[in-house]
């Protein structure tokens, strides 16, 4: 396995939702449980995390590897944010600093919508590790239908500077 697609990290995270014994082995074995899903062995060498997330964060993964060039359809609402996300990183590289340095106040502009409470927490995957989110137990909510066409619309990628950055005046750095 050269790279983790983020097909393959989709196809984790659902099973790992779905099947209480899965989510046990992508604790316990790492590397078993992504040969399972994907078929394909991690390389050796390959640092492998798995980051379980809580009630009240968000975490998200930046790939190492270039962002898949057709990402797969989406089948949740942490899947529409995460492939909007990702075609506005592979559009307009520059807004990571953005997402990587305020990613709640990011996140909060980009979907026009309260966070609230919840932290969002951006990881780095480096070159020779894969990172694996294993989502909060209840996590798998929809977005409410503003929020969900605000996202499906796409939006444009400079539309996060002027909220943006009333927005991270009162935000820490969460990443």
């Amino acid at each position: 396995m050269s790279t983790m697609t983020i097909a393959d990290r989709r196809a984790i995270m659902t099973t790992s939702m779905l099947e209480p014994d899965f989510r046990a082995l992508l604790r316990r074995d790492p590397r078993l449980a992504i040969e399972r899903v994907t078929g394909r062995a991690a390389p050796g060498g390959t640092r492998i995390a798995v980051i379980e997330e809580q009630a009240d964060a968000w975490e998200f993964v930046i790939p190492a590897d270039a962002i898949d060039a057709e990402l797969p359809s989406p089948n949740d609402a942490r899947s529409v944010i995460e492939n909007d996300v990702y075609e506005l990183l592979r559009l307009e590289p520059m807004v990571r600093s953005r997402v990587v340095g305020y990613p709640k106040a990011f996140l909060a502009d980009r979907l026009k919508v309260d966070i609230g409470d919840t932290s969002v927490n951006v990881r780095e995957e480096k070159a020779g590790e894969i990172l694996l989110i294993l989502p909060y137990a209840d996590s798998r909510e929809e977005l409410n239908d503003n929020a969900l066409d605000l996202v499906a619309g796409g939006g444009d990628p400079g539309s996060q500077s002027a909220n943006w950055e009333a927005q991270k005046e009162g935000t820490q750095h969460e990443s």
